[in-house]
């Protein structure tokens, strides 16, 4: 597990709030968002040629002419070997650079739903965007802990273009939640909450929590896709949450769902 900021180490009984950090509390993808910043910035930081396949992965992707998996793998890949040669010290302060210009990728309820439930749960960010660009934010936000995509550095600190945990598939996300259970006590999850954007890629976490939220936008919203149909067949406690409502309406939505699931006293 990776500890942020400077809160102690996870505690046994403590509920748990895990989030996928894309498409819920920042508008999707992170791991597009920095290195495009870095380019259109002139920053000697990131491959041009690397950030162009990703354009063209993503590209792809949106034609269907790519499996989700396929996607994700190579789009990381990609991106691993966009920061080839660069110390890690660096990326990060680039990282801090992108996050103080790019607050606006947050969506509006993003702050006050995190202060809604910070008091009850330990906070944890489960994301497949690499772990250096999303630091600035979560800490900001005071995660407890993050398990996103890890690239691996040399022994002197140096990107060398390796994957070491791919966190953007069902795959990567549901060996975080094995390692969370063999941290936790069972009846921790009898009070955890959920908050995913992908009724696939985003299971483990709603599957094995006691409130779980799927974000979605208008368009997905309003189709009720069978995948999401079928989601609900297997989490009947699922509540799906459309991003396009006002702000004090999402908060609101969360906030009934955990009063009436006995997640946060009603008096909050």
């Amino acid at each position: 597990m990776k500890k942020i900021g400077n809160n102690e180490d996870l505690k046994p009984d403590q509920p748990l709030a895990l989030f996928d950090v894309d498409g819920v509390l920042v508008r999707p993808y992170v791991i597009e968002h920095f290195p495009r910043y870095i380019i259109e910035h002139n920053f000697n930081g990131f491959d041009a040629e690397s950030f162009q396949e990703m354009e063209e992965l993503k590209t792809a992707y949106e034609k269907v002419q790519l499996s989700y998996e396929e996607f994700a793998s190579r789009l990381i890949n990609a991106y691993a070997h966009g920061i080839v040669g660069q110390s890690e010290a660096y990326v990060s302060q680039l990282a801090k650079d992108f996050w103080d210009h790019s607050k606006s990728i947050a969506y509006p309820y993003t702050l006050e739903l995190i202060h809604l439930i910070r008091p009850y749960f330990s906070i944890v960010a489960i994301s497949g965007s690499p772990t250096m660009a999303l630091m600035p934010m979560l800490l900001e936000w005071n995660f407890d802990l993050v398990f996103a995509t890890e690239i691996q550095t040399t022994p002197d600190k140096i990107y060398n273009g390796i994957v070491e945990a791919n966190r953007a598939t069902r795959q990567g996300k549901n060996r975080v939640v094995e390692l969370l259970k063999t941290h936790t006590s069972p009846d921790v999850w009898n009070k955890s909450i959920a908050f995913g954007d992908h009724p696939t890629h985003d299971f483990p976490l709603l599957q094995n929590v006691q409130a779980p939220f799927l974000f979605m936008d208008n368009k997905r919203f309003n189709k009720k896709d069978k995948t999401i149909q079928e989601l609900t067949n297997q989490i009947p406690l699922l509540k799906t949450v459309d991003r396009g409502l006002e702000k004090h309406l999402i908060l609101s939505t969360v906030q009934n769902q955990l009063k009436d699931l006995d997640i946060l006293p009603t008096s909050h």
